[in-house]
């Protein structure tokens, strides 16, 4: 017995004046995803930094298995006094490997009133990332750009209220110059759906 018979048969017997009115479902679909997480930073190569800071990030789910993104980083470095250290800039696609980018709901509506929505129960969802960055180091006495790609792993951990946990781990290539440095990068935050 679905949900929309148990509460058509519970308003039936409770309300009998009332069961003459209609019970209507409707659903909606979350494809947009706003993300506020803290990013951790690590450059190896020809000089170690490493820095922590804000990420700011925006997915659109194309379909259930496939999202386009954009974000933006600041890392902050506390080595001598609170300062700058890059810039960053992403663009992403996004693929799941477990669950699906658009969260389903359900509206039960009675007599033009909703009554109750229900999220469907879906997988945790796993996901693969390949962005192409741009990364705005900064030095002492100017700014160097350093371009290239990475690859993260992402999860949404559990959910509080209506936000997603979420942690990402991602692996990278920059070229600053005729140098390269591998950046690692971890992110832990939380995300909302529209």
């Amino acid at each position: 017995m679905g949900l929309k018979t148990s509460l058509g048969m519970f308003i039936g017997l409770a309300f009998p004046a009332m069961a003459q009115e209609s019970l209507k479902v409707s659903s909606e679909s979350k494809r947009v995803q706003v993300a506020l997480t803290t990013e951790y930073s690590y450059f190896s190569g020809a000089s170690s930094l490493s820095g922590m800071g804000p990420n700011f990030s925006i997915r659109y789910a194309v379909d259930r298995k496939l999202g386009i993104g954009i974000s933006m980083a600041q890392g902050l470095t506390i080595d001598q006094g609170l300062a700058a250290l890059y810039s960053s800039f992403r663009s992403s696609v996004y693929w799941a490997l477990n669950g699906s980018f658009t969260k389903e709901n359900k509206i039960y509506e009675f007599a033009g009133r909703p009554m109750i929505s229900v999220t469907g129960s879906r997988k945790k969802l796993v996901y693969l990332m390949g962005s192409f960055e741009q990364y705005l180091l900064n030095g002492t006495t100017q700014v160097f750009p350093a371009t290239g790609f990475s690859i993260s792993l992402g999860m949404e951990l559990f959910r509080i209220s209506n936000v997603d946990v979420i942690a990402e781990l991602g692996l990278g290539l920059l070229v600053l110059d005729n140098r390269t440095s591998i950046p690692f990068n971890a992110r832990l935050g939380g995300a909302w759906s529209f």
